[in-house]
């Protein structure tokens, strides 16, 4: 291990999950630049899908990610990662509030990672937030759900 990160783990992982290195991929894509002595240099200090990502290589990308996730809870030693889970009971109001928060803690966070000052590891952050039940109507609910409005016809 060095400065806290498992190489090995991340080596393997990545390759599987990408084909071939992941550096190589990175610099594909235009994240990484090679550099003289033959190691890779970030073209950017940040990378981010933003808040709202919906091109498929993104979500596969995401989903690749959230495999790491799963991996590291057995992988990598708890005082390395933070791993937390919450599950909450929400009103529409208070999940449209929950994921302004969210928003605003990626962007503390960026500002953060923009700030370091010699950064000398990398880390992934997935935050999912997603509903696990359906809204239940009451039955007064249903049954004014069922007449046909005015002007609708059923």
């Amino acid at each position: 291990m060095k400065n806290g990160i498992t190489v090995p783990f991340a080596k393997y992982w990545l390759s599987k999950s990408f084909g071939g290195t992941f550096p190589s991929l990175l610099d594909k894509l235009g994240f990484i630049q090679k550099t003289a002595s033959g190691g890779f240099r970030r073209k950017e200090a940040l990378l981010t899908t933003g808040t709202e990502a919906y091109h498929g290589a993104i979500h596969s990308f995401q989903r690749q990610t959230m495999a790491l996730a799963e991996a590291a809870i057995d992988g990598i030693p708890k005082e390395k990662r933070a791993l937390c889970t919450l599950t909450l009971s929400l009103s529409e109001e208070a999940y449209l509030q929950c994921k302004e928060r969210i928003v605003q803690a990626l962007k503390d966070m960026l500002e953060s990672a923009k700030e370091a000052q010699k950064p000398d590891r990398v880390y992934q952050l997935n935050i999912q937030m997603f509903p696990l039940t359906q809204i239940v109507q009451s039955k007064s609910e249903s049954a004014s759900s069922l007449a046909p409005k005015v002007g609708e016809m059923k």
